[in-house]
Formats: C-alpha cells, sequence, structure tokens
C-alpha cells in the first residue's frame, strides 16, 4: 500500500483519486437534496411536477440556447481560422515562389560566370597552344642549325683525320 501512495504522488494518480471521490460524493449530495426537497415539500403531487416539468423544460431551452450560442461561436472561430489559414497560405506560397525564383535567378548567374570562365579558359588555352607552336619552331630552328654545325664539324674533323691518316 505505501508503495502505491509514492508511486501515486509522482504520477499524480492519488489527486485524480481524490478528485474522483470529491465529484462523486457532490454529484451524490445534490441528488440527494433534490430527492428530499421534493419529498419533503409543501406542494401537492400534481403541483410538483409541473414544476418539475416547467424546470425540465426551461433546463431544456437554456440548453438549446447555450448550444446555438456555441454553435455560433463556433462557426465564427472557423470562419476566422480559414481566413487567417488562407492569408498564411498565400504568404507561405508567395515565399515559396520569391526562393524558388532567387534560387534560379543564382543558378542562372552561376552558371553564366562559369560560361565566361570556361571562354576564358579556352581562349587561354589557345594562346598557350599558339606559344608553344612558335616555341617548337623556334627549337626546331635551333635544333636544324645545331644539326648543321655538328654536321660541319664532323666533316671537318673527319677532314683532319683523313689527312692525319695519309701523313701517317
Amino acid at each position: 500500500m505505501f508503495v502505491e501512495e509514492i508511486i501515486g504522488a509522482f504520477t499524480g494518480q492519488n489527486r485524480r483519486n481524490r478528485n474522483r471521490a470529491v465529484t462523486i460524493g457532490t454529484g451524490l449530495g445534490i441528488l440527494g437534496g433534490f430527492a428530499a426537497g421534493i419529498l419533503l415539500a409543501p406542494k401537492s403531487g400534481a403541483e410538483t411536477r409541473a414544476d418539475i416539468r416547467d424546470a425540465a423544460i426551461t433546463g431544456a431551452e437554456t440548453v438549446k440556447e447555450a448550444a446555438v450560442k456555441v454553435a455560433d461561436v463556433t462557426a465564427d472561430k472557423a470562419s476566422e481560422f480559414a481566413t487567417i489559414a488562407g492569408r498564411r497560405f498565400d504568404e507561405f506560397k508567395a515565399a515559396a515562389k520569391d526562393v524558388g525564383e532567387d534560387v534560379d535567378r543564382k543558378a542562372r548567374e552561376i552558371a553564366r560566370k562559369a560560361r565566361v570562365a570556361a571562354r576564358g579558359a579556352a581562349e587561354e588555352g589557345k594562346e598557350v597552344a599558339k606559344e608553344v607552336k612558335e616555341s617548337a619552331k623556334t627549337v626546331a630552328e635551333d635544333v636544324k642549325k645545331g644539326a648543321k654545325d655538328v654536321k660541319e664539324s664532323v666533316e671537318e674533323s673527319a677532314k683532319k683525320v683523313k689527312e692525319d691518316v695519309k701523313k701517317a
């Protein structure tokens, strides 16, 4: 029993049990008082039944009026909520469209910059190729000239070797 009280204190079950007991006691007290009032009333049975009928009709009308008011308030609040929700939806839709357009615009700008960079790289590549071609021509000419010089040097050396061989 002690453990259940501790668990009930943590979960709030003890409070709910007390509230339930108070509610049941209050309800029973009201019913008992109503029954005692009817039984001990100084009126005749017919008058008491008429009073009960009138009270029931009045109570039903009061409940009906309250239900109509609640329905009206609920309808007004639902309409207000629908209006606000519609406005918010339109705002979110417009914001999403703006974001989409902004993303599209930025993507187009990045693509444009990439194209410009690619063109620049192509131009630079053409210039480098042209420089390499010119350098290759220069190197080829230098190699030809060097080969010619080597040929002349070899021919000269061969002549000297021939003369040396003849002398020997």
